[in-house]
């Protein structure tokens, strides 16, 4: 868990470090966002690694979901399923334009340890 977490920032950190990159800003998706000690994750890694980690709410990561397609894409109406490790993103949008979102709180890794 935290381990890995810290191992691989430590990495992003060092490559940006000897390219000269200021700043880093990593998000958190529904992984940390529904760990019980998400706010001792995020303080330890600001603490160690110097990097502070954001936790993108349920609604925007449903947004950036919809935001990908439609700006990746010539795709102009859908419904879109973004399964991840620990939530799900269900958008629908027509022209372009979201008309709908919702996130489930379960993805392939919750599921999996039920």
């Amino acid at each position: 868990g935290i381990h890995v977490l810290k191992e691989t920032l430590s990495s992003f950190r060092k490559v940006a470090d000897k390219f000269n990159v200021d700043a880093l800003y990593p998000i958190a998706t529904a992984a940390i966002r529904q760990s019980k000690n998400r706010e001792a994750i995020i303080k330890e890694i600001k603490q160690d690694i110097h990097i502070e980690i954001q936790i993108v709410p349920e609604e925007d990561e449903a947004f950036y979901g919809y935001y990908a397609i439609t700006h990746t894409t010539d795709i102009e109406n859908g419904i879109s399923v973004d399964i991840g490790g620990g939530s799900t993103e269900v958008t629908l949008f027509k022209d372009k334009q979201l008309k709908e979102s919702h996130s489930f709180p379960f993805g392939v890794v919750s599921l999996k340890r039920q």
